[in-house]
């Protein structure tokens, strides 16, 4: 059940007005592990069960449901001290660290996006990669047959050719090396990257 000095003696007026929850209420038993979240009640119940040596400051970060149903992240910082008659009594403050919290939680969120989006960005990467090696890689076969059957008909071997059919079949084989080279260093490019 955790220690009997975590049941109120002296709740503010500061307390009452952040958690809407009536100073009648905090002084219920264990009203402070019934206001907290259902989330961190277990949590707490194990903090607050473990030995707080007094003389030493503690510090814990959890949720508490205002009265209205609003979660409130708090910090409670306190001390324990041990009283003249041998008894433990905790003193301390409840800071609302919500805002802060929310910046933490949308900062994390921020992240995960950026890495999402930062593994999408490499995969789409080595997609286009895989597609221009594939693509430069299909684009070579027919290309060498452009080139070579250029050669074939500059070399006459089907027949004569005359001023007019020299020029185009030089500009057809000058062409086709042009755009081999360019599928050699895509290709290139691709194996690279890959």
């Amino acid at each position: 059940e955790g220690p009997h000095f975590l049941d109120y003696t002296y709740v503010g007026e500061r307390a009452v007005a952040m958690f809407g929850h009536s100073m009648a209420e905090w002084q219920k038993p264990r009203a402070w592990i019934n206001f907290i979240h259902a989330d961190d009640r277990e949590r707490m119940k194990r903090l607050a069960a473990a030995e707080l040596k007094p003389g030493e400051d503690h510090e814990w970060e959890y949720r508490i449901v205002h009265a209205d149903g609003r979660v409130i992240w708090v910090r409670d910082l306190f001390r324990v001290d041990r009283k003249v008659d041998g008894s433990l009594e905790l003193r301390g403050m409840l800071i609302d660290v919500s805002a802060q919290k929310q910046r933490e939680l949308d900062l994390e969120e921020s992240r995960q996006e950026l890495e999402t989006a930062m593994k999408q960005a490499e995969a789409a990467n080595r997609a286009k990669t895989s597609f221009l090696a594939t693509v430069s890689h299909e684009l070579r076969t027919p290309m060498n047959a452009v080139i070579g059957f250029a050669d074939v008909l500059n070399s006459q071997a089907y027949g004569a050719l005359n001023d007019r059919q020299r020029e185009c079949v030089a500009d057809i084989a000058g062409s086709g090396r042009h755009l081999l080279r360019m599928i050699n260093d895509i290709l290139d490019m691709s194996k690279i990257e890959a």
